[in-house]
């Protein structure tokens, strides 16, 4: 039953997944993304694949979503909430096409200032950024890139990136990624029985209730 279920709960993210790119390839292929960053950062398929969404749902790239997930593991040291608030306030940027004050405050909040990575990528104070963004002059681009830098070689987490892939959660991460592919075959190979049983178990039911 747990693989059946295991087996129906990714298909049923990848079948979302699906709708919100428009490609059932594309869904696989991101899931498949997610994936590794679960065994590469040790976040859970359920919380990145829920992110994913979101962030899809605000105009994010599939592929960006993928990406910048991995580099707010990162950030957050593996903690979920925050990837996932990092991830909310990432997408409304999109969907805005700019940074503002409240999704500024968002990852702020969550860990992460943008104000200081754009200002160690531009060379500009704290104040200057913070002033092209209260006047709207800071673009969705502008963000996306001071956060591939800020975890990049030279960047502030890029040391993080490397030490989160030898951290237990991570080894744990890949242990449950195992695991879990390992349910999904067996649940694949359940799954037509269980559908194929389901008509005449309700039928039984369904008799035995009118009894």
């Amino acid at each position: 039953t747990n693989a059946v279920q295991a087996y129906g709960n990714i298909e049923s993210q990848q079948i979302q997944l699906g709708v919100l790119t428009g490609s059932k390839v594309s869904a696989r292929e991101l899931m498949s993304q997610l994936k590794e960053v679960q065994q590469a950062m040790g976040v859970s398929i359920t919380s990145l694949a829920t992110a994913s969404k979101m962030m899809i749902g605000f105009g994010v790239d599939a592929q960006d979503s993928a990406d910048k997930l991995k580099r707010f593991s990162a950030i957050t040291g593996g903690n979920e909430d925050a990837m996932q608030r990092l991830g909310r306030a990432y997408g409304q940027a999109k969907g805005l096409g700019k940074l503002m004050a409240e999704e500024t405050n968002q990852m702020i909040d969550a860990g992460f200032s943008p104000l200081i990575a754009i200002s160690k990528r531009t060379g500009e104070s704290i104040g200057e950024v913070r002033q092209r963004m209260k006047d709207g002059g800071v673009m969705f681009d502008e963000l996306r890139q001071s956060i591939e830098a800020m975890t990049e070689a030279g960047g502030m987490f890029a040391g993080t990136m490397t030490a989160m892939k030898e951290s237990t959660n991570a080894t744990i991460g890949r242990m449950s990624a195992a695991w879990l592919e390992f349910k999904q075959v067996v649940g694949g190979e359940l799954a037509p029985l269980a559908k194929a049983s389901e008509a005449p178990t309700t039928n039984a039911l369904g008799g035995s209730g009118g009894m």
